[in-house]
């Protein structure tokens, strides 16, 4: 997902609100970057520096906003899907410690991730 989608602000004007949106354009497109990184949404969240409760009321406020938000998950699967495969393949490289020191270096295969990926 390379490309932003303008999205309607919701107003925060109430008993505490100025009349601007906390839930930013800036801050929706560092929500959705990191959403379609990481798949989280906590986590993008805490990256746009906005409340979980901020964010889904955007999502049920703006349909624009809630389309991106499921394609930036979308493209977070096919990510996480690519890792899982490379992982699975090529393994993961871990070191090896005796008494706290570095002694080697071993790559360590999992064939259950060879099973999550098909």
């Amino acid at each position: 997902m390379n490309a932003l989608v303008t999205v309607e602000q919701a107003s925060t004007a109430g008993p505490h609100g100025e009349g601007r949106s906390v839930f930013s354009p800036r801050r929706q497109a560092e929500f959705l970057a990191s959403l379609q990184l990481f798949g989280n949404v906590r986590l993008a969240c805490r990256a746009a520096r906005i409340s979980a409760q901020t964010a889904y009321r955007q999502r049920r406020a703006s349909p624009p906003l809630a389309q991106a938000w499921d394609a930036a998950l979308l493209a977070a699967r096919a990510h996480a899907e690519a890792t899982l495969a490379d992982r699975a393949l090529n393994g993961v490289e871990e070191a090896v410690f005796y008494h706290g020191e570095e002694v080697a270096r071993r790559r360590r295969y999992d064939s259950r991730l060879l099973l999550a990926h098909a």
